[in-house]
């Protein structure tokens, strides 16, 4: 009987054990993308967020929002920011050549307005298009001088695990990241139709990583001109 008693423990023991990495996997890091027409990705082995809007389009002829006009400081430790939005550029590229595409030239206005969202992700605790202060992609890509455009926004880590459709990835590098936001945007609708949209002709992407190895990722898309070109 203790035998029997014994045996039972152990298999709690190692069933809880199980779980407790199971979460510590869940809770170690995940993708959250949001974009145009977006799937909701909510049945998937490991649950990641990935909510829905309309492609924008014709932002209409309002005043644009009083936007803060400052670049935001980058100075995270572990990469170089500006080394991962230099390369999600080229890697979207990559594939809107791929497609017999037109390049995205390169913003500094949209870019300008992509960080500031992306450090408002991190300041107020969530991933979206629309801040808490009621900030929409409409009011960043009409304050960048856009009036027809499109918006990618994503969280993820690195150099931290990330489960991605059932297998566990670490980027652990800056070309790493890249990669890895590009592609899970790319296997997004939503995401995959901002980035090969004919119409779209400019981009800007903004990325802040955290202390604790969270990136966030903002890329704005305009079909027309948004200002100087770095």
């Amino acid at each position: 009987m203790i035998r029997v008693f014994d045996v039972l423990l152990r298999i709690v023991a190692r069933m809880m054990l199980f779980y407790l990495v199971i979460i510590g996997l869940v809770a170690t890091g995940g993708f959250a993308g949001y974009g145009p027409l977006a799937e909701d990705l909510s049945d998937e082995e490991v649950p990641f967020l990935t909510p829905s809007i309309e492609a924008i389009s014709n932002l209409g002829s309002e005043s644009p929002v009083d936007l803060d006009n400052q670049t935001v400081t980058q100075n995270a430790t572990v990469a170089d920011e500006q080394a991962v939005e230099r390369l999600i550029h080229q890697k979207v590229n990559d594939e809107r050549t791929a497609e017999g595409l037109d390049p995205l030239e390169a913003d500094a206005d949209l870019r300008r307005v992509a960080r500031n969202h992306s450090a408002d992700m991190i300041a107020d605790g969530y991933v979206g298009h629309e801040s808490p202060d009621g900030i929409t992609p409409k009011d960043r890509l009409s304050a960048a001088g856009c009036s027809a455009g499109g918006e990618n926004v994503a969280q993820s880590w690195i150099d931290r695990p990330v489960s991605v459709d059932g297998q566990r990835i670490v980027a652990e590098n800056e070309s790493e990241l890249a990669t890895h936001l590009v592609n899970q945007w790319m296997a997004s609708p939503g995401h995959r139709e901002n980035i090969l949209r004919e119409s779209f002709a400019e981009g800007g992407v903004g990325v802040l990583i955290t202390d604790d190895n969270k990136v966030y990722a903002t890329h704005n898309f305009c079909a027309g001109s948004g200002g100087g070109l770095f």
